[in-house]
């Protein structure tokens, strides 16, 4: 209560306990269903959906346009070409969306292979992307393969589900 007071808010005080043991916040938080940035969610998220449904083979892509919001693209790591370790591969969206067409499970410096995936992804602000940001996370993207061009947007990322939140606790609990 103290605290409170010192930073002007103990007038507040009340409407922090009113739903104490009815109401727990914990059980509405979002866990993030790639182990990355925010930002490489909703693109990595359009990316599987295309390998599943179009059956995408990465060696066949052409070249990639990802679009996402301003605010993706001018986060520091998020668009850069060369990767160097573990930390960039998690910011980097064009590293997320080839990771995901390799069915790749792993955030190393990318192989040969990889890189050449990554050097054909244009990743390009949206307007209409910045305007949702951050309430909503969206992305597009169109891999140009065999010819043919596959589409996917989604209007913001689909939060890990609870059997994954305890698939994920269980694998980090088995590791030493």
């Amino acid at each position: 209560d103290g605290l409170l007071t010192c930073v002007g808010a103990g007038k507040e005080a009340g409407h922090m306990l009113e739903e104490l043991g009815k109401r727990f916040c914990i059980l509405e938080v979002e866990h993030k269903p790639v182990e990355a940035c925010l930002m490489l969610q909703t693109p990595c998220q359009a990316a599987e959906t295309l390998r599943e449904q179009k059956a995408i083979c990465p060696q066949e892509v052409e070249k990639i346009f990802l679009y996402v919001a301003g605010q993706a693209k001018k986060q520091p790591g998020c668009d850069c070409l060369r990767i160097e370790n573990s930390v960039q591969a998690k910011m980097n969206l064009r590293y997320g969306v080839a990771q995901t067409l390799y069915r790749r499970n792993t955030w190393d410096k990318p192989d040969e292979r990889m890189q050449n995936l990554i050097e054909k992804i244009q990743v390009l602000e949206e307007p209409a992307f910045t305007r949702q940001f951050p309430g909503k996370v969206p992305a597009r993207l169109q891999i140009w393969a065999g010819g043919h061009c596959f589409e996917e947007e989604a209007e913001d990322f689909r939060p890990l589900p609870p059997e994954g939140v305890r698939e994920r606790f269980a694998g980090t609990c088995r590791r030493e």
